[in-house]
């Protein structure tokens, strides 16, 4: 409070406040809170697949809310959730009474809308007590409240409540997914393009930023000489082939001397007409 600049009996400085002081002596409880239950209204949207889930569906038919999808009891929650080491904790209402807790319900939510829609999956929740952290200076939950009363006189009475109980935080985290030939083809044309930066990656590293560097340039190097030595051994016997080819054909195809092939029988049969002409006239 605001000090008054006067001493008090007992030598201290004496403040502006309520009195009495607050007293965490008294206190009172509420009955079979274990009981309540807790009714969940989620619901979550895909805009790129237009898609929308939420946990009001009607399931049984009948409008009844469904157990462990959007209704649980604060003694379901408190049984079921963590302490920061993952062990459990194995809670109820009663042994929050006290101080309180604050637990998170942590939400995974996953979809496959290829599938029919009685085959979505519901919701997972986990949960986690996250006041129960090891070494921490305090624990529990708690709030207060006043109600102000003003007499006929103008004196003003204050009733001061401090309240403990559990605090219920939620993290809703998850994904929806469907089949798009569209987004297979980019994924697949960018994985081959990361195939191709890996491998130059990997030559400048293994060229640059090793000790077998040196080494491994003139492996490089020497693959390259023996591609162009076998290329220019390919060309030279292409050469010699044609070259052979050439002259092969023409010793097989004689000519009239004016360089136009003649067949062979055509040749012998006019070697054949002249000795009969020269025959001939010897016997004339």
């Amino acid at each position: 409070g605001i000090y008054t600049g006067t001493c008090g009996s007992n030598g201290r400085c004496e403040v502006f406040g309520w009195c009495p002081l607050e007293d965490d002596s008294k206190v009172d409880y509420i009955n079979n809170v274990g009981a309540f239950t807790i009714f969940v209204n989620m619901n979550v949207r895909y805009p790129i697949l237009k898609k929308s889930r939420t946990t009001t569906v009607n399931r049984n038919g009948d409008g009844s809310p469904v157990s462990g999808l959007n209704l649980f009891s604060v003694n379901e929650i408190l049984q079921k959730a963590l302490n920061s080491d993952d062990s459990e904790t194995n809670l109820t209402a009663k042994d929050i009474a006290v101080k309180g807790a604050v637990v998170l319900a942590d939400v995974s939510w996953n979809n496959d809308f290829d599938r029919d829609e009685d085959q979505w999956d519901d919701p997972e929740f986990v949960f986690y007590r996250l006041d129960s952290q090891k070494d921490s200076i305090t624990s529990g939950f708690n709030f207060r409240t006043a109600i102000y009363d003003f007499d006929a006189t103008g004196d003003a009475t204050r009733t001061l409540r401090k309240l403990h109980g559990l605090r219920l935080v939620f993290v809703i985290n998850g994904r929806g997914g469907s089949f798009n030939f569209g987004a297979l083809t980019i994924t697949f044309g960018a994985g081959i393009a990361y195939l191709g930066i890996a491998s130059l990656i990997t030559d400048m590293v293994l060229a640059n930023c090793l000790k077998e560097s040196k080494g491994y340039k003139e492996k490089q190097l020497e693959r390259v000489r023996r591609s162009i030595v076998r290329e220019e051994i390919n060309e030279k016997q292409d050469r010699e082939s044609k070259i052979g080819q050439q002259i092969w054909n023409n010793m097989a195809e004689p000519d009239d001397g004016n360089g136009v092939p003649l067949n062979a029988a055509t040749a012998n049969g006019g070697s054949e007409n002249v000795e009969m002409q020269n025959i001939t006239k010897a016997e004339e």
